[in-house]
C-alpha cells in the first residue's frame, strides 16, 4: 500500500483589474465573494501505478479553508478520482481524466461535481506547460492553461490564465505556490 502524499498550498493574490478569478487549488471570485482568499490543504493516494506502461490511478480530497470573509463562507470539501497516462519520451506528455464531487456546497451555488481533464507537457526539465478543465457550473468550473516552474524538490510555482465555465465575466489570472510534504 502506498503512502498518501500530503500537499499544502499557500496562495498570493494580487487585487488587480486583470485578476477576476483564481482557480485550483484556490477559488477566488470577487464578483460573488468579495475577495475571498482560501488555503487548500489536500491529500492524494496513488491507488495504482504501472511505470512501465505509464498509467496511474489516484484518489484524493481537499479542503477549501477561507482565510478572509470566514463568517460568510463555509469550508468546502472536494473528493476526486483520476486516471492518467504518461507517454514515454524524455519530455513526454501526461493526459489525465476523472471526476470530482464537492461536499458542503450550498445547492444554490451550482453543480456539486463534474469531470476533470488535464494535460501536462514538459517543455524543459524546469518548465512545464499545464492545461486543465473542471466541468460544472460552480466555484471550480474553469479551463486553465499556463506554466509550472519547480523552485526546489518540494516547491513549485504556477502562473496561468483561467476561463470560467460561466462566461467571460469570471476569467482571470491564476498564481499559486505549492509545497509537498
Amino acid at each position: 500500500m502506498r503512502e498518501p502524499v500530503i500537499d499544502e498550498f499557500v496562495v498570493l493574490i494580487f487585487n488587480q483589474p486583470v485578476l477576476e478569478s483564481l482557480e485550483s487549488p484556490v477559488s477566488f471570485e470577487p464578483e460573488h465573494i468579495n475577495d475571498l482568499v482560501e488555503i487548500q490543504p489536500n491529500a492524494k493516494w496513488q491507488v495504482f501505478q504501472n511505470e512501465e506502461k505509464g498509467v496511474a490511478i489516484a484518489a484524493g480530497g481537499a479542503l477549501f479553508l477561507p482565510v478572509s470573509h470566514r463568517q460568510s463562507n463555509d469550508t468546502l470539501g472536494l473528493v476526486y478520482v483520476t486516471a492518467s497516462k504518461k507517454f514515454k519520451a524524455a519530455l513526454g506528455p501526461r493526459l489525465t481524466g476523472g471526476t470530482y464531487r464537492l461536499v458542503g456546497l450550498d445547492a444554490a451555488a451550482g453543480n456539486r461535481g463534474g469531470g476533470v481533464l488535464g494535460y501536462e507537457q514538459p517543455l524543459t526539465h524546469k518548465l512545464t506547460f499545464l492545461a486543465d478543465w473542471y466541468g460544472g457550473k460552480n466555484r471550480l468550473g474553469y479551463a486553465t492553461a499556463g506554466v509550472g516552474v519547480p523552485l526546489s524538490a518540494k516547491n513549485v510555482l504556477y502562473v496561468a490564465y483561467s476561463f470560467g465555465n460561466n462566461g467571460r465575466g469570471n476569467n482571470g489570472l491564476t498564481i499559486f505556490f505549492g509545497r509537498t510534504f
